[in-house]
């Protein structure tokens, strides 16, 4: 007997839909799932590839096996395409510029973040915020990276004024040091500007 379709009520157009075994597969990139279909004599399990890609083509594997034995794979290619960042803006400069500061001085970093042509808005597009000391000449690290700490009275946070994300960087009161702030996003892309305390 030919099983009847699944209603195109049940399909998402941002799935992968394929039949194999008697099992009706559905996946993406980041998820899958497994239906057991009513001509099927039981579906055992499917194995997939889960987690956030990570910028590159990519290969996304299913397989899955029914109770009587009978197994099947699909593989497909796909490309996760970076996001655009733009940023550090005013006040700070970027590229291989030094900024001279006060020490003890709270600096706005200022940022963007696209993917595609869609601005993002949501603080979870970050993944992290990192200042490292320099050589004197901003050449050279001398300490491992630590995490920022947002002073100010705000935390992270997006703008919808400006239409832009901002950190607040308190910086040490040591003056001479140099420091690296680096923002990365999600997509482990990375804004950074280089600062010398005054």
């Amino acid at each position: 007997m030919v099983p009847s379709p699944e209603s195109p009520s049940r399909i998402s157009d941002r799935h992968h839909v394929q039949r194999r075994s008697g099992l009706l597969l559905r996946g993406s990139p980041d998820h899958a799932d497994m239906h057991r279909d009513r001509h099927c004599c039981g579906a055992r399990h499917l194995n997939r590839h889960r987690g956030r890609p990570s910028v590159a083509t990519q290969t996304w594997t299913a397989t899955a096996t029914d109770q009587a034995g009978n197994s099947s794979t699909s593989t497909a290619t796909y490309t996760v395409s970076p996001w655009t960042l733009k940023g550090f803006y005013a006040p700070v400069d970027i590229g291989n510029v030094v900024n001279t500061v006060k020490g003890g001085s709270t600096i706005p970093l200022k940022f963007e973040i696209f993917k595609g042509a869609t601005e993002l808005t949501s603080t979870s597009a970050i993944k992290s915020f990192t200042t490292q000391k320099m050589a004197r000449d901003a050449s050279t690290t001398l300490e491992d990276a630590i995490e920022v700490t947002t002073t100010g009275g705000t935390s992270l946070r997006f703008d919808a004024t400006g239409g832009q994300f901002i950190q607040n960087w308190q910086t040490p009161k040591q003056a001479g040091n140099c420091y690296k702030a680096t923002m990365t996003a999600q997509d482990n892309q990375t804004i950074t500007a280089l600062f010398k305390l005054k």
